[in-house]
């Protein structure tokens, strides 16, 4: 680590554990305090991300962990009434990547694990998630899954026009 960005941490620390002391753990303590931070990745994990607006302009898709989880769930966020759908969870059990998985996620610097990607077809309806090196599509409207079967890397959605 270096020394610029374990003074920013030591900062974070002492300046906002007073103004933490309701937050996550013992915020009181700087050393305690680090310890949150890493559990937490610097306080990222838990945010969404891979945020993708459906085409009809209705709801929002992205990937998001527990604040102290590594484990990515795919969720749909209705904008009209504001409501939070998990549409899939990670598989429970350790996975078992096989050796192309693991080397396109370090090329990727990905070192989350559960639904590390998705992509949705053009008219919304449809995603295709990769979990584990396995496919699922997923129906965004009810959040049905079915598995693709085949072992895959890196897929992509081909367009038909």
């Amino acid at each position: 680590m270096s020394s610029h960005v374990l003074r920013r941490a030591l900062l974070v620390c002492a300046v906002l554990s007073p103004l933490l002391s309701t937050g996550i753990g013992n915020a009181a303590q700087p050393a305690a305090c680090m310890v949150d931070l890493a559990k937490t990745r610097n306080g990222t994990l838990g945010l969404p991300n891979h945020a993708e607006i459906t085409p009809d302009g209705h709801s929002a898709l992205f990937l998001r962990s527990g604040p102290f989880d590594m484990h990515l769930h795919l969720y749909r966020y209705d904008l009209p009434d504001h409501s939070l759908h998990e549409l899939a969870a990670p598989a429970s059990g350790p996975e078992h990547l096989s050796v192309e998985e693991k080397a396109r996620r370090e090329r990727a610097r990905q070192s989350m694990s559960g639904i590390t990607d998705y992509q949705m077809s053009e008219d919304g309806g449809t995603l295709l998630a990769s979990q584990g090196g396995q496919l699922e599509r997923i129906a965004t409207d009810d959040g049905r899954v079915t598995p693709v079967e085949g072992q895959w890397i890196a897929p992509r959605l081909s367009r038909t026009d």
